[in-house]
């Protein structure tokens, strides 16, 4: 699935470059317009938001190897840390789907707390 995976914008501009700064990788640089990075992940995300998920997850009620997959990513775009630095801050059913994520699934909000903790949150 895409989300705005343009170097300049999408989940690049708004996560791989704050994790680039935070891990001394400097090969994910801000963008020279991050609002405009902020408002195409933003419309990217509202698109693929409107396209997968008609239900609390990707299918419906259960979840799947797509929510596994999708969250990963996304729990680092709903991040404060990410919202510090970028200003970018993610469509409400975003930070839903990532909350319904971590409330369905303990072990991978454990395990993504004890990556991130002080961090990214």
């Amino acid at each position: 699935w895409h989300l705005g995976k343009d170097s300049s914008d999408g989940y690049v501009g708004v996560s791989y470059c704050v994790l680039g700064e935070l891990f001394g990788m400097p090969m994910w640089p801000y963008p020279k317009d991050q609002p405009a990075a902020n408002a195409g992940f933003v419309d990217a995300l509202n698109k693929w938001a409107g396209l997968y998920l008609q239900g609390t997850f990707v299918c419906g009620d259960a979840l799947t190897i797509a929510d596994y997959c999708a969250c990963s990513i996304l729990y680092v775009a709903v991040s404060p840390k990410v919202k510090e630095k970028t200003g970018f801050e993610a469509p409400e059913r975003i930070s839903k789907y990532v909350q319904d994520f971590l409330a369905a699934e303990p072990a991978a909000a454990e395990l993504f707390g004890q990556a991130f903790t002080g961090l990214l949150y």
